[in-house]
């Protein structure tokens, strides 16, 4: 008895260390949507402080299970305007500039980059396939289409 329950208790911090490390699978090795919006959040108000109390991002995560997609927007004038759309890498937290197709570098952006890193312990190669990983081109969407009007709660133009 004693020993049976020894065995269920040593898989089952097996089971744990492993799922905190190297044994966890690619779906559990992706950042959330939250995370990918802290990341982008971080450049945005980095690039735009001017603008950074009313500028909101929209999740368009939904559409691609391979990246997160956002678009941004600033809200000085009632009708909004567009500042940019952006894919964060799920696996490494690359932010990408989908309108310019171009990886985005700033100051913080590589402690992002080492924290994801260093949690999911990838080695040279893993991380060197996943950071090639691009969104596909061209991703562009009006700051007029339903997923704009969506995030105030207006009804999408038809």
């Amino acid at each position: 008895m004693v020993a049976r329950t020894i065995m269920r208790v040593t898989a089952i911090l097996a089971g744990v260390i492993l799922g905190a490390g190297l044994g966890v699978s690619g779906e559990q090795r992706k950042i959330t949507a939250r995370e990918a919006a802290q990341i982008l959040r971080d450049y945005v108000w980095w690039e735009y402080p001017h603008l950074a109390p009313v500028l909101e991002l929209v999740d368009l995560s939904k559409s691609d299970p391979d990246f997160h997609y956002f678009f941004v927007l600033t809200f000085r004038s009632p009708a909004g305007v567009m500042v940019g759309h952006y894919a964060v890498n799920p696996w490494t937290g690359h932010v990408w500039n989908t309108i310019r197709c171009e990886v985005i570098v700033w100051p913080r952006g590589e402690k992002w980059l080492k924290r994801i890193r260093r949690r999911y312990r990838y080695s040279d190669q893993q991380y060197a396939e996943l950071a090639a990983r691009t969104p596909p081109w061209p991703i562009v969407m009006s700051s007029g289409s339903r997923w704009a009007a969506q995030a105030h709660g207006h009804a999408a133009a038809a």
